[in-house]
């Protein structure tokens, strides 16, 4: 398994278009092959969003990475000013 985090930097007014894209982008990605769950959250205080994403495989996540479906997010961080970044990490303790 793998696990993947994306994070946000943006301020409490730029949250609500966030919010927004991610109702309608988080239940297809959801149904991209090999995500095994997905769990965001936002902190008021930090100003940050993380998205975690458990994935069957590397294969997987790279396959995501280089997809038409992940130019979306980079067009909304485009077009919103919102710094993403992205980091992969294998995920080897798992007690769900």
């Amino acid at each position: 398994m793998h696990i993947t985090l994306t994070n946000t930097q943006e301020t409490a007014q730029g949250r609500a278009e966030t919010e927004k894209f991610l109702s309608d982008f988080l239940p297809r990605f959801r149904k991209y092959p090999g995500v095994k769950a997905v769990y965001s959250y936002y902190s008021k205080e930090k100003g940050e969003g993380i998205t975690i994403t458990i994935w069957e495989n590397e294969e997987a996540v790279k396959s995501y990475w280089n997809s038409e479906l992940i130019n979306e997010t980079k067009a909304f961080s485009e077009k919103s000013n919102v710094p993403i970044t992205r980091e992969s990490h294998p995920l080897f303790i798992s007690l769900g």
